[in-house]
């Protein structure tokens, strides 16, 4: 089941013409590939709502779970654009907590990242940070982070990658680039040519993984 967290993505697979019937999971939507075992999902942003939905996907029976979104960059070596498989996320949300306590790193299941590296040709790798605050990566908690080995932030990684391992299935995910954070501040690029090729690029790629799984 491929997971997104942003409508324009959703509604691009579904411009496509490959998926089934919508059907709804409390706030989320999902639709099978036509002719697959896979799905499509769009669920809310946030650790809480991302684990609410994923755990009622893996009770209608998935077994690999693959989420794609966006991330803010740490480091200073990540460009606008760039795309990577999260095998690891270092948690500062609450909810991964609740599924699996006095945990603060949550991995990726290796086999479904040598999938991933097969099929979408994706070799980067990056170990997110995962927090619940929207607006609230201060200088000093990037640096913190960034000295645990975090490279990208965003908000889901963590307690997907929980819930698949309380649940016993597995999980991954494929990171873009959309913006950069340091100690000078916030640099935007979510209207950048770069961020807006990889992504479509990307979503190209899933689908056809997806197709051929």
């Amino acid at each position: 089941m491929l997971v997104l967290f942003e409508e324009n993505a959703y509604k691009s697979f579904v411009r496509s013409g490959k998926l089934k019937r919508e059907r709804r999971i409390l706030h989320a939507r999902y639709s099978r590939v036509k002719g697959s075992d896979s799905g499509v999902a769009l669920v809310s942003l946030g650790a809480p709502a991302a684990a609410i939905a994923v755990d009622m996907l893996i009770a209608l029976k998935a077994e690999k779970i693959v989420f794609f979104g966006s991330a803010g960059a740490i480091d200073p070596e990540l460009s606008i654009g760039d795309v990577g498989l999260c095998t690891q996320a270092i948690s500062d949300d609450g909810t991964s907590q609740a599924y699996i306590a006095d945990r603060s790193v949550f991995r990726a299941s290796s086999g479904l990242v040598n999938e991933l590296k097969d099929g979408l040709g994706i070799e980067k790798e990056l170990t997110a940070l995962t927090t619940d605050a929207f607006f609230m990566e201060t200088a000093e908690k990037i640096e913190k982070f960034a000295r645990l080995g975090a490279q990208a932030v965003e908000m889901e990684a963590a307690a997907i990658f929980a819930v698949a391992e309380y649940r016993g299935v597995e999980a991954s995910g494929v990171l873009v680039i959309s913006d950069r954070i340091t100690e000078k501040g916030w640099s935007p690029g979510f209207l950048d040519p770069r961020f807006r090729l990889s992504t479509r690029s990307t979503r190209k790629k899933l689908l056809e993984w997806m197709e051929n799984a």
